[in-house]
């Protein structure tokens, strides 16, 4: 881990626990006060939500790695055998992060907005397993960085459109009181963590060898 993994880790660490404590709440309610009034933006957000959705992302990678090694296989060309390999690794970075997020879904056991709205319900309760305590980390929100931060690990010069794109994304948890805005940072935070650690396996072993664009 560098030297900048560390304070990062740490300061959104913070940031979340932040907004656990100060604004996660009152956000929830204003939102859920701004649906009654603009019922279409909701409605927009709810149809947008889909796209995080990590089953397209891991069969489209998983199908398109295939492809390309087939093709190399057939060609001979090494260009084909990286892309493989560089779809994999993305493969790998969305179904690790995913996989951790389910844990601590069930570990935190953070009650879902739906929870707030119907019974009032504010609170971690630790190693629940029904679906209305897993707000904590998104997994949605998860799906989309892991997809984005390990994309940027290949292809840095869209950064900022693509980050962009992941947070306007994730916001869609939030704003159809799905997840709070503390569980899009922690899948946010996941998703970075795994990547990074996926990468630094695949520069050790030397399976990503040319240099990011």
């Amino acid at each position: 881990m560098n030297t900048h993994t560390a304070p990062a880790i740490f300061i959104i660490s913070v940031i979340v626990l932040l907004c656990v404590i100060f604004i996660d709440q009152p956000l929830s309610l204003a939102l859920r006060a701004l649906e009654a009034d603009t019922p279409a933006i909701t409605n927009f957000f709810r149809t947008i939500t889909h796209i995080a959705k990590s089953w397209w992302m891991l069969t489209g990678l998983a199908i398109m790695a295939a492809g390309f090694y087939a093709a190399w296989k057939v060609t001979g060309k090494r260009d084909y055998q990286s892309l493989a390999v560089r779809l994999l690794f993305m493969f790998a970075c969305i179904a690790a992060a995913g996989l951790m997020t389910d844990g601590l879904k069930i570990i935190f056991g953070r009650a879902r907005p739906v929870l707030l709205d119907q019974e009032n319900i504010f609170s971690f309760g630790l190693f629940e397993f029904a679906s209305r305590w897993h707000s904590f980390p998104s997994g949605h929100a998860t799906n989309i960085f892991a997809l984005a931060f390990s994309a940027l690990m290949l292809l840095r010069r869209y950064a900022l459109v693509v980050l962009a794109a992941a947070c306007f994304l994730a916001s869609a948890r939030v704003v159809i009181h799905a997840h709070f805005l503390a569980d899009i940072m922690a899948g946010a935070l996941v998703a970075g963590l795994m990547c990074y650690v996926i990468h630094r396996i695949c520069v050790v072993r030397q399976w990503l060898t040319s240099p990011p664009a």
